[in-house]
């Protein structure tokens, strides 16, 4: 079996304590994005995501996922990663059939929370669904402590967000500047059950800076 796959066989996050430079997918063969189908994490005890934990700065490029399940039952939960304690840099992600992820704390579609800076560019979600029990909830990130950067984001299906506390299309809550330019939200149904909700932003005291960024169809707030 997989050493990646838990007893219930669902994949194992990985948790790096090892230099994370560069996670290229790549297919040279096919000239094409790499693809993972399938992806289930369930975690009873620890973050949920493809990496749970990125101590140093990771960049993940050119790699589709096709229908991922990604489920935390007492912590964070992000489709790509959990928590991101330093740079983290994401360019041509796709996320192409179905994605779930729900958090017991902080959610997001590619990281609940990120440390240092981040960066989203030329990536995508087709459907996708983002929940935490008790925390925030992000499309993209629930929580980041430094500046985030957006472009070339398209959400092209529907966006359904839900969260306890504070509820974002794109970010919960940035505590920095967030840059968002040349992106779009098609459908979008963002929900806070107890404080804030945002159709891109639920809630920041920073510098927003959108340009040529809509939200196309219906959003529900």
């Amino acid at each position: 079996g997989n050493k990646h796959n838990n007893a219930a066989g669902c994949f194992r996050p990985f948790n790096s304590n090892t230099k994370i430079e560069l996670y290229s997918a790549w297919d040279e063969k096919n000239k094409q994005n790499y693809k993972i189908s399938g992806v289930r994490v369930n975690e009873e005890n620890g973050m949920a995501g493809i990496f749970a934990h990125t101590p140093v700065a990771i960049t993940i490029q050119n790699l589709d996922i096709e229908n991922g399940s990604f489920t935390s039952k007492s912590d964070k939960a992000g489709g790509l990663i959990a928590y991101g304690e330093n740079t983290v840099t994401f360019n041509s992600v796709n996320f192409t059939g179905d994605l779930t992820v729900k958090g017991q704390n902080i959610a997001g579609g590619f990281v609940a929370q990120s440390k240092e800076s981040l960066n989203i560019t030329k990536s995508s979600i087709k459907n996708a669904s983002i929940h935490s029990d008790t925390d925030k909830a992000g499309g993209l990130a629930g929580f980041t402590d430094n500046d985030v950067a957006i472009s070339e984001m398209d959400i092209a299906g529907t966006l359904t967000v839900e969260a306890k506390n504070i509820a974002g299309g794109f970010v919960a809550q940035p505590t920095e500047a967030l840059t968002v330019t040349n992106s779009r939200i098609n459908d979008a149904s963002i929900r806070s059950l107890d404080d804030k909700a945002g159709g891109l932003v639920g809630y920041t005291q920073n510098d927003v800076t959108i340009s040529e960024t809509d939200i196309k169809g219906k959003l529900t707030v």
